[in-house]
């Protein structure tokens, strides 16, 4: 999983994409936060439980701070609960994997390129990374860096269009969380109403010309009236524009397509079988 996750980081690297991967950098090492507060619970004891409770209630009522916390918190979380130190005793990992101080540097980073436009350096993001993988390295969740990414020369960075730079990141951001889904009535005139209950899958991106095309799989599930079918598809592209957006608010002027099949049949007619 992280193996690959850092592949696609180092094709960024190729592009020059910095401030994309940090936020990159960011996400994989909030999930990692995220991954050991869930291992460590079947080991603790109960006073220990009610230590990392009393913390978490600093941040939030709920009992789980799974949906709440984001980068910055989970910093201060693992902190103020001495998480570190407990994953060290009961998982006999180096408590010295979470560096919080450079993990809150790499967090600064990251709220500044999210919420003010900033451009990071090239530095920054090599920092970033090189912490990403080194935290990964340490917590035993990969054996070591990933290698085998073929540079892009300067001649080939010139050919890559703002088209396939941005292809590449809605690619990439789109695939960490694929699914979406409408459950709700549609209201039409004179007072018809039809309940929609769809569900769609990213499949990836293809950038043809002067157009991204966003590739989605309706799963068999899904159910709605022929009536509205042009309704829900542009409630569908909604929900995907604004999901983009509001990740990279500076995306602008660039033409756009959801391109939607109803089975793997309708990707074409031509087709090889690849057997390994």
């Amino acid at each position: 999983m992280f193996e690959g996750r850092l592949r696609e980081i180092q094709v960024l690297q190729t592009q020059g994409l910095n401030a994309q991967i940090v936020k990159e950098c960011s996400t994989i090492i909030e999930q990692t936060l995220e991954k050991f507060y869930k291992d460590i619970w079947r080991y603790i004891n109960s006073d220990e439980k009610q230590d990392i409770i009393n913390t978490e209630r600093k941040y939030s009522r709920k009992v789980n701070p799974v949906d709440r916390l984001g980068m910055g918190n989970w910093i201060k979380f693992y902190d103020e609960s001495h998480l570190a130190k407990l994953i060290s005793k009961y998982l006999k990992i180096d408590d010295s994997a979470f560096d919080f101080v450079e993990l809150t540097k790499i967090n600064e980073i990251r709220n500044k390129c999210t919420h003010e436009g900033y451009v990071a350096s090239k530095e920054e993001a090599k920092i970033a990374y090189d912490s990403t993988v080194k935290l990964l390295i340490k917590t035993r969740l990969i054996e070591k860096e990933p290698l085998g990414i073929r540079p892009i020369r300067e001649a080939e960075k010139k050919e890559t269009s703002i088209y396939h730079v941005w292809g590449d990141k809605i690619r990439l951001f789109l695939a960490g969380n694929p699914i979406f889904e409408i459950e709700e009535p549609f209201e039409e005139d004179m007072g018809k109403s039809y309940y929609v209950s769809g569900k769609w899958e990213f499949v990836g991106v293809v950038v043809a010309g002067d157009k991204i095309h966003i590739l989605l799989l309706e799963d068999s599930s899904s159910c709605y009236h022929e009536d509205i079918i042009d309704d829900v598809y542009k409630r569908l592209a909604m929900m995907i524009k604004e999901k983009i957006q509001r990740n990279y608010p500076e995306l602008s002027g660039i033409n756009t397509e959801i391109n939607i099949a109803f089975d793997m049949g309708d990707w074409g007619e031509a087709y090889e079988d690849i057997k390994f």
